[in-house]
């Protein structure tokens, strides 16, 4: 039997779809991944043949920055 549906919070909405700006520390973490993954994607391509599952690896790097580039930009702020 399944849980009980968790609600969805305006805060929640908000973070999910308003623009979160980079500047610092955080772009520099956002140019990390996306390089990271990129020469992961390049090197990945001289491994495997050419086809529908080396489009797909490319496609799920793709997500896998993304959700990782959305994990920084709404990581809440520090509170000291």
């Amino acid at each position: 039997m399944a849980g009980q549906p968790i609600p969805i919070t305006q805060e929640d909405i908000d973070n999910r779809f308003d623009f979160h700006g980079a500047m610092g520390e955080k772009a520099e973490r956002h140019s990390a991944v996306r390089t990271l993954l990129k020469r992961t994607a390049e090197n990945l391509l001289t491994l495997i043949p050419p086809g529908r599952d080396a489009s797909r690896a490319i496609a799920d790097l793709e997500d896998a920055m993304f959700h990782a580039n959305a994990a920084i930009a709404r990581e809440a702020p520090e509170t000291a």
